[in-house]
């Protein structure tokens, strides 16, 4: 490196005063300085780095967090979820708009840690593609149960292992509005994360939580339910089953229908969520009849036409071809229109009059517990079944 200006080569020759010219050794306070000096210089120089690379990434992160998703995010929550307090969000609020939505951001852990979480903040009855976001397409028969969260609040899990998917809904006082947050959350690095209640009820915390900031962020003057803990995860079969006539929950209104002897039903607790489930087994497990209820956006997603399924274009009907059957009713504001299917595993109508008359007796017992549940009404039932 050449010399500072003002200065020849000679003079860099020239000893440090701290080791004189004359070739005498340091004095002890000369040697205590140099001692105490080159570490302190060591740590400066490794802070300096910490600061430049490591401090300004975790100021990044950080930043990420605290602008996404309407600022409305919970580290702590998600830092349970994904196992990491090293969290870094992407905003995705030009893609949400595009779809009705008001915002989306997607969070990752850094570290080494696996897993992802994207969120999505909107207005139920703009948002678009609501139902998918919760893993569904459709009345899927293959699904898994729709937890309720239950605490006072209108909201879902539906989780069946390494991935998981949540939403809330959130109704403003004094407008005819309700926020919807979903949430979807994959790769935790786990076997089946989402069999274990209390990883379940970080994720409903998650979502519940993010709506309530959410709501205050864009005006939305609400009433939020109470914190939660754990979650139970949705029965998936076996031990999960519970013989039809000892149904408690949102298979209860089935028990003393014409459903047969000898089947169990695999059900959750009847609460306030925006979408239940009922399935109906036989005796070794095997999946007969899958009764669903839609509210608000979801019920909206899947008169849409859902892929593979018959058209629910009208308020009540029959499939000729399957024997799948739908029914509809009015809600209060919160929830409007609603969707009571009844799906069979067959694919194919039931030959036997009294198993199409069974199955017109679930549809009709379900759709009505609900309705009363939910305070709905106008309910429209199919009026028969069609002969196959």
């Amino acid at each position: 490196m050449p010399p500072p200006e003002g200065q020849n080569r000679s003079t860099m020759s020239t000893p440090p005063t701290d080791t004189p010219a004359t070739g005498r050794r340091p004095r002890p306070r000369q040697r205590l300085l140099l001692a105490i000096g080159i570490p302190v210089i060591t740590l400066a120089v490794a802070a300096g780095s910490f600061f430049a690379f490591g401090g300004s990434e975790s100021r990044e992160d950080g930043r990420s967090l605290a602008d996404a998703c309407q600022g409305a995010l919970s580290k702590s929550d998600l830092a349970a979820l994904l196992g990491s307090d090293r969290l870094h969000a992407g905003q995705r609020t030009d893609a949400a708009r595009g779809a009705g939505w008001v915002d989306r951001c997607v969070v990752q852990a850094r570290g080494g840690a696996s897993g992802v979480v994207e969120l999505n903040i909107g207005w139920a009855d703009e948002a678009q593609g609501a139902l998918s976001r919760l893993g569904r397409s459709g009345s899927s028969q293959d699904a898994v149960n729709a937890v309720p969260i239950g605490h006072g609040w209108s909201g879902t899990v539906v989780a069946g292992g390494p991935t998981a998917d949540a939403a809330v809904l959130l109704p403003c006082r004094g407008i005819a509005k309700s926020l919807l947050v979903s949430a979807s959350a994959a790769s935790l690095g786990k076997d089946a994360p989402f069999r274990d209640p209390k990883t379940v009820g970080t994720l409903a915390r998650l979502v519940t939580g993010t709506a309530e900031r959410a709501a205050g962020k864009l005006e939305c003057e609400a009433v939020p339910g109470t914190s939660l803990q754990t979650l139970a995860p949705p029965p998936l079969g076996g031990d999960d089953a519970v013989p039809l006539d000892r149904a408690q929950g949102t298979c209860r209104a089935l028990r003393g229908t014409g459903s047969g002897s000898g089947r169990a039903v695999l059900e959750t607790a009847a609460d306030d969520g925006p979408i239940e489930d009922c399935f109906i087994t036989d005796g070794h497990g095997k999946r007969l009849y899958h009764l669903g209820a839609y509210y608000g956006p979801y019920a909206r997603d899947l008169g849409a036409d859902p892929p593979g399924e018959q058209k629910l274009t009208s308020p009540s009907g029959t499939d000729g071809k399957t024997g799948d059957s739908w029914a509809t009713a009015g809600c209060r504001a919160f929830f409007g229109k609603a969707r009571f299917t009844l799906t069979s595993a067959r694919g194919e109508n039931a030959s036997d009059q009294d198993e199409r008359r069974a199955q017109r007796e679930m549809l009709t017992a379900f759709a009505r517990d609900a309705v009363k549940r939910h305070g709905c009404t106008d309910l429209a039932l199919p009026r028969v079944n069609p002969a196959p």
